[in-house]
């Protein structure tokens, strides 16, 4: 984004204050504020010719006041009326996100705030069923069992086969599962972390919309020492390394007071172990492992 040449072009005509100097918003990010007094008719025309984003490079103190860093962005900007027809624009700028390295620009939020919130799933009742037969509760047989006409079978814990014969449901788990759903139970509440980390910016982020639906781990902090504030639960990083992330949010925001926000989400799976995957991988996963649309699996 060019350098704001209205502020070069006013001080020309106008001088800067020594009452401007630097502050921090509501949000706790470092501010700077520009105090410009000349005639009115040029002060205006500056002020008609910024706009938010805008870099202003005036890195020389005005007499008596602050020195600036070469590089802010205007956030906003106000006129006000002195006598004699001069007048004072005071510009407010947010740092620059923009930083060069290894001859390189490289943009780094001004912030980044992490929230965790809680989400509830209602799980079918089935979901207590498993793939082993005879160790876990049999789908095949509770579906079964539920389509039974007959009242009587039914209540003997038993289903007729297609062939006539009839079966008996005699395994624990199962017949513990069919306890349920005599009951009226048909679903179970789990709740599961939701992660979304929130990064300001002084400019439109260079990067949006990245690996949605696909299984990736939120990383707190990957800016380290550039990040100009970090906010984090506690236990943030044992959150994290309990569970599998599914990316389910990547929005772009413009704030009120003319900043950037990138917000992405993350929903969590618990883990049973290091190599445990609870999110489908042919579903979720990422290259080849990832199932296409429609399926083809030659």
């Amino acid at each position: 984004m060019a350098v704001a040449a209205a502020i070069t072009t006013a001080l020309a005509t106008c001088e800067r204050q020594p009452d401007e100097g630097e502050g921090v918003d509501q949000n706790g990010n470092k501010t700077f504020t520009y105090v410009l007094k000349g005639p009115y008719g040029d002060l205006e025309t500056c002020l008609n010719a910024l706009k938010a984003g805008d870099v202003v490079v005036l890195g020389v103190a005005a007499s008596g006041g602050s020195a600036a860093k070469p590089g802010w962005v205007m956030s906003s900007a106000s006129l006000a009326r002195r006598p004699g027809n001069l007048g004072v624009l005071t510009i407010t700028c947010a740092e620059d996100d923009e930083e060069s390295e290894g001859g390189e620009t490289v943009q780094k939020s001004l912030s980044e705030l992490w929230t965790l919130r809680s989400v509830r799933n209602d799980m079918s009742i089935l979901s207590y069923c498993g793939p082993s037969d005879g160790a876990n509760a049999s789908r095949e047989d509770i579906e079964a069992w539920m389509k039974e006409p007959d009242g009587e079978l039914a209540k003997e814990n038993s289903y007729k086969r297609p062939d006539g014969t009839v079966r008996e449901i005699v395994t624990d788990e199962t017949l513990a599962v069919i306890g349920k759903i005599r009951k009226g139970v048909e679903s179970v509440m789990r709740f599961y972390p939701m992660l979304t980390k929130t990064s300001t910016y002084s400019r439109p982020p260079k990067k949006v919309y990245e690996h949605l639906a696909e299984i990736d781990t939120p990383q707190a902090g990957t800016e380290g020492v550039h990040t100009r504030k970090l906010v984090v639960p506690g236990n943030l990083a044992e959150v994290i390394a309990s569970c599998e992330w599914l990316k389910c949010q990547d929005d772009y925001v413009q704030t009120g007071d003319g900043k950037h926000q990138r917000v992405e989400s993350w929903m969590g799976l618990p883990k049973a172990g290091e190599n445990d995957h609870p999110w489908d991988q042919n579903l979720y996963g990422t290259g080849n492992v990832r199932w296409p649309m429609p399926l083809e699996l030659n």
